[in-house]
């Protein structure tokens, strides 16, 4: 009996034991669980928590991405609308349309204007009225694509507008047409350009419209107070929206007139006068549907236990995090770098500048470099090869500065480079290398091009140096280089300032003196070496500064050629001389022509009318140029020389004997004369090499056939060496000095004979 209640009691506490284990297990199990759910709860959170993070984040970069692309293309045709304008400024800036279209020369207003337009830019629609709103040409790159009578009805607010109406009332997208066309220097003296260009609608399509006013530049009594007026039509085509999205890197980009499919960009094209167009229509860069395709599968491994994961989901968000900035970059990029050389461009270059003069890092260089002669290749290659030639010269500027500093392009020919206060490299040093980029010619394309630039440079060494002054007398500089004639480099100084002031004064007082006719005339006698000879004088060319006193011709003549008044200076001497001719029948007279003169389109039409109007005979003028005419374009000097001659006046070779290509010149062009330099008369007498070289050109001059001037001559040993040297004409102060009117009448007594004195009381007067 008391083993069996031992056993029992025994077996009582074995099975306490085991129960209590058993509950200690399942409580253990109770808390894994328990933990296990909490830790995929967690798990699940941080993933529901990262999904919806990464939805997030991929809409906001979608986002972000249609924000740029968007932006981007309402830039890009602001930028389609001000370049349709500049194209139709190449024809409406011009004196020659304002002379063609009152005649109603079709043939000719088509080749140059219609055919133009239509041929070079694409212009689909060219109309141009008169001033009384008349249609006198029209001309459709495709019959039936745009209708005349619609374009005109479309246009024409824009059109009251631009002939001085009121304004138009649209959205206005050619603002930095007006804003570039406020500073540019070629409408200085001018009458006024009005121009104005919409978007607007024809047939469902947008189209840019542009017109603008004929302006004379050179003749401005042309100006009249309601010029032609040419209007353009140039569609946005499919072919056209897809080359603008190209050009901005957006894939695909179409105008549809109903809503496409949802991960395409749109935004809603209206037309300037308020008409829904369609919408605009492309394949969005959607960065965010790339993170979470990346995304999302690793995420759902994530609620199934695989923290690992986690960590490659930071990687891919910074992945494509750096998408996103790196689309940011671009869009910043784009707002400071130039897009056809693609350097920095004026508002990089002038926030590096602002930095390195606040940093006081000294001393460093800014050299301002200006392509010669760039107008005139655009003109001539095309505006294709201009942009060739503006890369070409980027590289070189770059690969020459490299790290040493920035080059930038500040618009036009022109680029600004500044150097690192890192580099020992001074004002005169750059200037040499920066000459030696412009010796070797440009290949663009099939053309061989021999370019030149201008250089002004200004070195920093002050430590309180404002970006403006740099810049300022780095220009002033540049200034100085381009009046002392091309492929020149000037480094400043503070005396270049004065003289900038000084010929800022001259050109402003010069435009109103030849507008007031303040100007006058003095003659200095020719003489002719024979018992025939005729009354000879050359023109000479006067003014009475106000505040500066008697100027020399050379302290403004060159002032008139820098700033474009030398067109109007010389048609303002040659009224002068006509009258002055009138009232000496049978005077002879020498007139200087400029380089510039000779390349107007103005110049024949002008001398020519001015003789039928007083009454001259042309034969009565000798026209006196340089070598110089045919540094630029030797064939059209040629040309206009040979018109000339044609007409009847003659033609005299100034200065001959200093330049490199004399010979060449006699040889190439049509003369009646030259004129000898008075440098080889200097020497001659007493030096037997300059008596060779002076009796040499006269013999020259004669086996051609021309008459020989030896002008300077100042004593009578000068005299009689010319005179017997064989040259036919005489001129300097020791038979007279320039006259005024009064006197040369006194002094060929044109007032009591027609012939005038003999050579023998000329030479003692």
């Amino acid at each position: 009996m008391p083993r069996f209640v031992v056993i029992s009691l025994a077996g009582l506490a074995g099975a306490l034991e085991i129960s209590v284990q058993t509950k200690i297990v399942r409580s253990a199990h109770g808390a894994d669980r328990k933990l296990a759910l909490r830790i995929t709860a967690i798990l699940m959170g941080l993933a529901i928590a990262v999904i919806i993070g990464a939805v997030y984040a991929g809409i906001a970069m979608n986002s972000a991405a249609l924000e740029i692309e968007s932006g981007i293309i309402e830039k890009e045709l602001d930028r389609i609308v001000v370049k349709t304008l500049d194209e139709q400024k190449s024809v409406a800036l011009w004196d020659e349309p304002l002379e063609r279209i009152p005649r109603n020369d079709v043939a000719w207003i088509d080749e140059e204007i219609g055919s133009y337009l239509t041929g070079t830019y694409g212009h689909d629609l060219v109309i141009i009225e008169d001033g009384q709103g008349r249609i006198v040409y029209q001309h459709e790159k495709t019959p039936g694509i745009v209708s005349v009578v619609s374009a005109l009805a479309a246009a024409k607010p824009l059109l009251e507008e631009v002939r001085g109406g009121s304004p138009r009332r649209w959205t206005k997208r050619d603002g930095n047409f007006s804003s570039q066309e406020s500073s540019d220097g070629a409408l200085e003296g001018a009458a006024e350009l009005r121009a104005g260009a919409n978007i607007l609608q024809f047939s469902g399509e947008p189209a840019v419209v542009s017109a603008m006013t004929f302006t004379p530049t050179n003749n401005l009594d042309l100006r009249t107070p309601n010029p032609p007026i040419i209007l353009s039509v140039k569609r946005l085509n499919p072919q056209r929206l897809a080359k603008i999205g190209n050009d901005v890197n957006v894939r695909d980009l179409h105008l549809a007139l109903r809503d496409e499919a949802k991960e395409d960009g749109v935004i809603a094209l209206s037309a300037d006068d308020g008409k829904l167009i369609g919408s605009l229509v492309w394949k969005q860069q959607m960065p965010g549907k790339a993170f979470l395709s990346y995304l999302l599968p690793v995420l759902l491994l994530l609620t199934l236990g695989c923290v690992l994961a986690g960590h490659y989901f930071v990687g891919k968000i910074t992945t494509l995090a750096g998408r996103l900035r790196f689309t940011a970059e671009q869009a910043r990029r784009l707002a400071y770098e130039d897009q056809v050389s693609k350097l920095p461009n004026r508002r990089a270059f002038h926030d590096r500048l602002k930095q390195q003069c606040a940093a006081q890092a000294r001393p460093f260089v800014v050299a301002l470099v200006d392509i010669d002669r760039f107008k005139e290749i655009n003109d001539t290659y095309g505006h294709e090869t201009g942009d060739r030639l503006i890369e070409a010269v980027s590289e070189r500027l770059q690969l020459e500065i490299g790290d040493d500093g920035i080059v930038a392009r500040l618009g036009g020919d022109e680029f600004a480079i500044m150097t690192s206060p890192r580099v020992e490299c001074d004002a005169v040093s750059l200037k040499r290398r920066l000459g030696k980029l412009f010796d070797a010619p440009f290949q663009l394309g099939p053309y061989r091009i021999l370019s030149s630039a201008s250089l002004g440079l200004y070195g920093v060494s002050q430590a309180e140096a404002k970006p403006t002054d740099v810049l300022r007398n780095a220009d002033t500089a540049l200034y100085e280089a381009k009046a002392r004639g091309r492929r020149q480099g000037v480094i400043y100084s503070a005396q270049m300032s004065n003289a900038a002031r000084a010929r800022r004064l001259i050109e402003r007082d010069l435009r109103d003196a030849i507008e007031n006719g303040d100007l006058y005339m003095a003659y200095q006698p020719v003489h002719a070496i024979g018992s025939n000879a005729e009354n000879e004088v050359e023109a000479l060319i006067r003014w009475r500064h106000p505040q500066l006193g008697e100027l020399a011709p050379e302290a403004f003549v060159h002032v008139a050629e820098q700033s474009n008044l030398i067109v109007s200076l010389g048609q303002a001497v040659f009224g002068m001389v006509m009258r002055q001719l009138q009232k000496w029948p049978g005077m002879h007279v020498s007139i200087n022509l400029s380089p510039r003169e000779l390349r107007s389109n103005e110049l024949l039409r002008f001398v020519r009318n001015g003789c039928r109007e007083y009454g001259i005979a042309p034969d009565r003028i000798t026209f006196e140029i340089t070598e110089g005419v045919a540094i630029d374009d030797s064939a059209k000097a040629n040309l206009i020389l040979q018109s000339l001659r044609s007409i009847g006046f003659r033609i005299a070779l100034d200065d001959f004997g200093t330049g490199y290509a004399s010979l060449s010149f006699l040889q190439t062009f049509p003369l009646d004369r030259v004129k000898l330099d008075r440098t080889l008369l200097g020497g001659a007498g007493s030096d037997k090499r300059a008596t060779a070289v002076f009796e040499g050109a006269i013999a020259i001059g004669r086996q051609l056939g021309l008459e020989v001037v030896a002008e300077g001559i100042e004593t009578e040993e000068q005299f009689n060496l010319a005179q017997k040297a064989g040259c036919t004409h005489l001129q300097g102060y020791l038979l007279s000095p320039p006259l005024l009117p009064k006197e040369v009448e006194q002094y060929f007594g044109i007032q009591d004979s027609e012939t005038g004195w003999p050579l023998e009381a000329r030479i003692q007067a």
